[in-house]
Order: structure tokens, then sequence, then C-alpha cells
């Protein structure tokens, strides 16, 4: 993997992290809605970040 793969995997796994506080944010205010959406996003990011993890 090189310097560049890595770095956008790492910002990925980071945009990943940013939206799984989020939804937990969002859930402790009462709005499950947005915390489902914020979910929905990471779960769309997975298989593509593992697949590139397992390379």
């Amino acid at each position: 993997m090189t310097e560049q793969e890595k770095a956008r995997l790492d910002e990925q796994l980071e945009q990943a992290a940013k939206q799984l506080v989020r939804a937990l944010r969002a859930l402790r205010t009462g709005q499950a809605e947005h915390a489902a959406v914020y979910v929905g996003n990471v779960q769309n990011l997975l298989p593509s970040l593992r697949m590139k993890l397992v390379r």
C-alpha cells in the first residue's frame, strides 16, 4: 500500500469515526432519525474500507 493510499484510508476511517460521534450526539439529544442517517453513512463506507484494509 502506498503512502497516498494509506493517507486516503486514514482520512476515510477518520470520517467514519466522526459520523459515529455525530450519531451518538444525535441519539443523546433525542434525534434518532438523524442518528440513523449517520450510522447508515458509516455502514455504506465499511465494505470498501474493509476491502482496502485486507489487501
